[in-house]
């Protein structure tokens, strides 16, 4: 049966959704100048001039052949990627690279059509500073964590949880299961990670972590309205796995 969206769809509320991070990100190269100076100022006339810049950066090694064989370490490269900023109050993470713009809401999150807009406006800010050229990828990620309760068996979390294979009905200590799909005839993947935290304290339960990643590699021209128009798709696809996955008795503990 053909993929059909729609964006139509209600989803059940959840007024205690366990979101911990939902993220959108857009791989876009700036062509602007990039440099710490002229981005640094750029972001002060946008944000204000008090703003809290934090550098991003990546750190390289380099070594060279030791006479005494193996390898020897010769010097240690830093460069410059970046700026992040990060908020308290409304609790965000914001990023501006030469190579991509990421927005971060942690909890708790707000409702999908505030988060958009803020995603949206933050771009345009990026691509005001970057003047950036076609997305290479745009990505919708959201990471939710969901405390367990004692007792409680992992198939009153998940639908088709995790399972002992021996017949034995042994507890399941941990696990890491990782899915990948794609939408035939869009341009969409989906990665599904779910695992189990454990916490600290020996005697409370472990959380789950449930990770849904919906992504497009395809080149995208930086039109706004395209541009949500696609995360639009890819949030109703988060959506469908994400129902799916859960039982309704965990849906209605969180309602």
């Amino acid at each position: 049966m053909p993929l059909e969206f729609n964006l139509d769809e209600e989803f059940p509320y959840l007024s205690k959704a366990p979101i911990t991070e939902a993220v959108v990100q857009i791989n876009a190269r700036a062509t602007a100048e990039w440099t710490r100076q002229t981005i640094s100022s750029a972001l002060k006339s946008e944000f204000g001039g008090t703003i809290p810049l934090q550098p991003i950066e990546t750190s390289q090694a380099v070594f060279i052949g030791s006479p005494v064989g193996g390898l020897e370490k010769k010097s240690f490269e830093s460069s410059w990627l970046g700026f992040r900023i990060d908020s308290a109050e409304p609790p965000e993470v914001i990023s501006f690279t030469r190579d991509s713009f990421s927005f971060s809401r942690l909890q708790p999150y707000e409702r999908w059509n505030r988060f958009l807009e803020r995603a949206m406006a933050l771009f345009q800010t990026y691509v005001r500073i970057a003047n950036p050229g076609d997305a290479q990828r745009i990505g919708l990620r959201f990471i939710n964590r969901i405390e367990m309760s004692a007792g409680l068996r992992l198939d009153e979390y998940f639908e088709d949880p995790p399972r002992d294979p021996s017949g034995l009905d042994l507890p399941i200590n941990g696990f890491l299961h990782q899915s990948s799909f794609e939408t035939p005839g869009y341009p969409y993947s989906i990665s599904v990670v779910s695992t189990l935290q454990q916490t600290a304290a020996p005697l409370k339960p472990p959380a789950i972590l449930l990770d849904l990643d919906v992504f497009t590699v395809k080149a995208i021209r930086l039109d706004q309205e395209e541009i949500k128009g696609h995360l639009q798709n890819m949030r109703w696809l988060k959506n469908k796995m994400f129902f799916a996955i859960i039982t309704r008795k965990l849906e209605q503990s969180l309602v």
